[in-house]
């Protein structure tokens, strides 16, 4: 299963919805908070079970308000350790999707390796 993991903001919405729907019309299963969750649910249950044991491939769409967000960050800290823990290669693929350049990336993915 792919993983999208995103900050919830109008562009970066837009684009991960663009995209789950994509990948999902070219037969891969996808995990997106945009499609899987509707609300009331016990979430982080959810979105660390799918990381740690379904997600083959974990797409973090890397932009100026996902750069600095909690949620996404723990997201992307859980998929750098299974990672680790399965020692697998090109886990977390990121995808920058506005003007943010590499050196102002957050301080706390470089625990990851991103």
């Amino acid at each position: 299963m792919i993983f999208l993991s995103h900050a919830n903001e109008a562009k970066d919405n837009e684009f991960t919805r663009w995209l789950a729907l994509r990948l999902a019309s070219l037969g891969y299963p996808v995990w997106c908070d945009q499609t899987e969750l509707l609300g009331g649910e016990k979430f982080w249950s959810d979105i660390e079970t799918a990381i740690r044991t379904k997600t083959t491939k974990f797409l973090w769409v890397l932009s100026r308000h996902s750069n600095n967000r909690d949620n996404v960050i723990n997201e992307v800290s859980l998929a750098g350790r299974v990672a680790k823990e399965k020692n697998l290669t090109d886990f977390i693929i990121p995808l920058g999707i506005d003007d943010l350049p590499n050196s102002e990336a957050n301080i706390r993915l470089a625990q990851v390796g991103i």
